[in-house]
């Protein structure tokens, strides 16, 4: 249990800055916006794959056959979100909730987000000082993480 924790632990500030300071690093404004756009075209498309070849393999291997059978107690469905719920799903409306709750989409968005910020309405001098915060946080967490796994 414990090293699991320590890995849970480590997940979520390891996704925010590593993102945050790899977009940053991309340079002003442009190329974090090109890199996110990109990103998002990207993430749509190999879900999109990855949803027909889920399908296709349904309809080949038919899972689920023969369960009507097997004893069952009450199963009540589940309620599928709609793809627009999904897609607000994915803005935290507390990006610390997100990170301690360890909901990965909700921190890539907002890691994406950080950067854009810095790029476009944070003076230089100070975007540059927190840039390098983030390259040394996530750093660290990179060191830490194989120094744990040895101690447990």
């Amino acid at each position: 249990d414990l090293y699991l924790n320590l890995i849970r632990m480590v997940v979520a500030p390891l996704v925010l800055f590593t993102i945050a300071s790899s977009i940053a690093k991309l340079g002003e404004g442009a190329g974090a916006v090109r890199l996110g756009v990109r990103t998002i075209v990207w993430f749509a498309v190999t879900s999109l794959l990855a949803v027909l070849v889920g399908i296709a393999f349904g309809h080949l291997i038919n899972p689920g056959l023969g369960l009507a059978d097997l004893p069952l107690g009450e199963v009540k469905a589940r309620e599928i979100p709609t793809p627009l719920e999904v897609l607000i799903g994915v803005v935290p409306t507390n990006p610390f909730a997100a990170l301690s709750e360890g909901r990965v989409l909700q921190i890539i968005f907002f890691s994406a987000l950080v950067p854009c910020i810095l790029a476009t309405k944070i003076p230089v001098k100070l975007s540059h000082l927190v840039i390098i915060w983030f390259e040394r946080v996530a750093l660290t967490i990179v060191i830490a993480t194989p120094i744990a796994h040895l101690l447990f």
